[in-house]
């Protein structure tokens, strides 16, 4: 019965008006707390600002669901669509995705080596990266305000004010490509990995303790040792 109901409410999205008639709703406000303020550490957010000319502002889009079907999560995006946005990309917008070649050749060398596998997954990984060249705004919605002002304890923000974003915000069109680039650069650059040829989410390291593989989904990892001490320290 637990895990029928786990089940049910994994796949339960709400929208804030139906989520403000439940009993628990504080709980639910206070995820979107937590959310904004994870944004706030990495230095997401500049100080509020009167609207610039000809500015691209972006709004939010909140997501609201019950984590591994139990833990109720706000996820707060920006919608980099053409309706809202007309964010300027200049560059390529993909990211590196996994294909099935090169998962099965990760999980067949793990196999081949009796290599201890690990995974790992990144928090609020795209806000990691830098911003996009061109700079965006995002709408002041209501979770924004109400966080500024109860959370933070900073007066009330300006209706026609928007907010600087500084980092790279998931939901814009650059948003996947500026992580790929950021977290190659930590895994091979600093962490000195090297990718294959043919499978650049498919990484790899010779070290005194063995062969070290990673196998990286956008922000989500596998990682191969012969020792767990190992996949630890790497992940």
């Amino acid at each position: 019965i637990h895990n029928a109901i786990a089940d049910d409410q994994a796949a339960a999205r709400f929208t804030r008006r139906q989520l403000k008639k439940r009993t628990d709703w504080q709980v639910w406000k206070e995820a979107e707390f937590k959310q904004l303020t994870s944004y706030n550490t990495q230095d997401m957010f500049g100080a509020p600002i009167r609207r610039p000319p000809k500015s691209t502002v972006l709004p939010f889009v909140w997501t609201y669901l019950f984590k591994d079907g139990i833990k109720p999560k706000a996820r707060g995006t920006c919608n980099g669509g053409k309706r809202y946005g007309k964010a300027v990309t200049l560059a390529y917008t993909y990211a590196s995705c996994v294909e099935q070649p090169g998962s099965r050749m990760f999980w067949s060398l793990s196999a081949l080596h009796g290599m201890i596998v690990l995974g790992a997954d990144a928090g609020n990984a795209f806000a990691e990266a830098p911003p996009p060249k061109d700079p965006f705004f995002m709408q002041v919605d209501t979770q924004f305000r109400e966080w500024w002002t109860e959370c933070l304890g900073k007066p009330p923000i300006p209706a026609d004010y928007v907010n600087p974003i500084l980092k790279n915000l998931q939901g814009h069109p650059e948003g996947p490509r500026l992580w790929d680039i950021h977290i190659r650069g930590i895994v091979c650059d600093k962490m000195g990995f090297t990718h294959t040829t043919h499978k650049p989410c498919l990484y790899f390291k010779h070290t005194d303790a063995g062969l070290i593989l990673i196998l990286r989904q956008v922000d989500n990892f596998i990682i191969a040792a012969k020792d767990l001490s190992v996949c630890q320290s790497i992940c």
